[in-house]
């Protein structure tokens, strides 16, 4: 690449790290979404998907307790006989 009036190829310049510093504290709104934007919708779906499985592991739960006071009462003859029972055992 030349450029009219130029010799010299083009250089790259490192900002002093308080200029640097000043650069981003101006950033737009739209800037940060461009460089943010795909982790936090990434973020935002783990979250989901996270929450949806807890939701699952918290039915599940659910599901083998009642299946274990239905045992109880089949094994113990009703939930007073189930409580009885349960008390006395160590």
């Amino acid at each position: 690449m030349v450029l009219s009036g130029c010799s010299s190829p083009p250089t790259l310049a490192v900002l002093p790290v308080a200029a640097s510093r000043a650069v981003i504290v101006g950033m737009s709104t739209k800037s940060r979404e461009v460089i943010y934007g795909g982790r936090i919708v990434g973020a935002k779906i783990r979250a989901a998907d996270a929450r949806e499985a807890a939701e699952r592991a918290i039915r599940e739960a659910d599901r083998a307790a009642a299946e274990l006071w239905s045992i109880q009462m089949e094994a113990y003859g009703g939930a007073s006989a189930a409580l009885a029972d349960h008390r006395s055992m160590p």
